[in-house]
């Protein structure tokens, strides 16, 4: 790869017309599904950095910076119990024939587009969650 082969790409590059985006919402994907990876990804993604200035918020900092599993477990169940049987069961119906691979395709498009608005969400909680990591400290002290 050189230098001309990127100048070519820059040409074909294009952003995702909002009709492209529109249709990828028909097809029956479950809005469920969309809003609670969203919730995951957002809990995921603060988890850590969220542990991390409770330390600086309390007296007990060694205690607040181990804790982002306070915030972790949250996410873990939602993955857990909602989010990964649904895409599990699609996949299956999709390798045995019954459903057409297109939505797949779709699901995957929009889980992928939940995982961004999902970060974008956890820079609205980070704040609530370091103060819930500060209030829980208090309890294993």
């Amino acid at each position: 790869m050189n230098i001309h082969h990127l100048h070519l790409a820059t040409k074909h590059f294009r952003f995702p017309k909002w009709r492209m985006l529109s249709r990828l919402r028909i097809g029956g994907i479950p809005k469920r599904l969309f809003v609670l990876n969203i919730l995951a990804i957002a809990i995921y993604t603060v988890g850590v950095l969220a542990a991390q200035y409770a330390s600086l918020l309390t007296e007990y900092s060694t205690t607040a910076l181990m804790s982002s599993g306070l915030i972790n477990w949250f996410a873990t169940i939602i993955l857990v119990l909602f989010v990964d049987p649904q895409i599990a069961i699609l996949t299956d119906r999709v390798m045995k024939g019954t459903e057409n691979q297109t939505k797949m395709t779709k699901i995957v498009v929009f889980l992928v587009f939940s995982r961004l608005i999902g970060t974008l969400l956890a820079q609205l909680i980070f704040i609530y969650a370091a103060y819930y990591i500060v209030w829980m400290t208090k309890f294993f002290i």
